[in-house]
């Protein structure tokens, strides 16, 4: 409500001296003009003058427009890690601090992902609407966000202040699945997740693949795996497609791993048809991160099927064809 207020005195002083300024430019001697001449050209107006006119109409939406801006909603407002003092003079100045924006982000979203100071996100969490179980961007709540940038300390606040553990989001992912497929490798993070009640065995994503193979992409030695295999998950698992380990550390294109995997006696030829394959899973490479050709030649050589399609029809080349700009590949 105060923001409200604030954006109409700040509408209304900035739309009278507008219209100040109007009337000098078509030549009224009255200090006031009717609002209809704002939208027609006045008779006594000339094709310069007009000009000046539609520019300070411009000029007022733009300026009107950046006048209601939430400076909250914008990540670059994030990477400068604000103060819990500046943060309070812009809650102050109009901001709303629990605003969600058209894609579900909101402050406590974007100060996660930019990683604000713990005390500024702790902070954030005792604004009014910035409930913990707060769903935001694809149905996850903050402690999905925590996850994501590997966030025991603000995990744990957020459990003790009755964060629920067992949501799953929009695409599937439970929070033990997120932490997975988000690339997330500190054994002690799934410790905590698990000790809340997840289920290693039983937690899947839509494809069926656990939490062994969602974190393959980002492996770089065995160290994952083994916490993942002495709690009870195979290092030959599959999902639903019959993708392995090695199908899903190709996604990260980490070659050492993939001979480390291949010394190690795991399948990487799969060629029946509507049965994903290695080449398959690299093209879809990861998040902000795409496969180079040595990739692919790595691959290739080890005998991987390139022309084999998925259960769509579809063989690497569609998902490189939207995916990479890398001509090479």
């Amino acid at each position: 409500m105060v923001r409200v207020i604030l954006g109409m005195t700040m509408l209304y002083k900035v739309t009278y001296q507008f219209i100040l300024i109007l009337n000098k430019l078509v030549f009224l001697k009255s200090k006031s003009i009717v609002y209809p001449m704002i939208l027609k050209t006045p008779k006594n107006c000339t094709m310069n003058t007009s000009k000046r006119i539609a520019l300070l109409v411009a000029f007022l939406t733009v300026f009107v427009g950046n006048a209601q801006e939430n400076k909250f909603l914008s990540r670059e407002y994030w990477k400068a890690n604000p103060s819990i003092e500046q943060i309070e003079k812009d809650i102050a100045s109009g901001n709303d601090v629990s605003e969600l924006n058209p894609y579900a982000f909101d402050a406590v979203c974007y100060a996660f992902l930019e990683k604000a100071d713990n005390k500024t996100i702790k902070h954030l969490l005792t604004k009014k609407g910035n409930e913990v179980n707060k769903l935001t961007h694809d149905g996850r709540t903050y402690i999905f966000w925590a996850a994501y940038r590997d966030n025991l300390e603000i995990m744990k606040h957020l459990v003790a202040n009755g964060a629920k553990t067992d949501i799953v989001d929009n695409h599937g992912y439970s929070l033990l699945n997120f932490a997975a497929v988000t690339g997330q490798t500190n054994t002690a993070l799934y410790d905590f997740i698990l000790a809340q009640g997840a289920n290693l065995k039983e937690e899947t994503n839509r494809a069926g693949a656990n939490a062994l193979l969602l974190v393959a992409p980002y492996a770089e030695d065995f160290t994952i795996f083994d916490y993942f295999q002495n709690l009870g998950l195979a290092l030959d698992a599959m999902d639903k497609s019959g993708n392995g380990v090695f199908e899903y550390a190709a996604k990260g294109g980490n070659l050492d791993m993939l001979q480390k995997l291949v010394d190690k006696g795991i399948s990487f030829k799969k060629e029946e048809k509507g049965s994903s394959n290695a080449i398959l899973m690299a093209s879809q490479g990861t998040r902000g991160k795409q496969n180079t050709a040595e990739v692919y030649a790595f691959l290739e050589k080890l005998g991987v099927a390139v022309n084999t399609t998925d259960k769509s029809n579809r063989n690497a080349l569609h998902n490189l064809a939207y995916r990479t700009k890398d001509s090479e590949v």
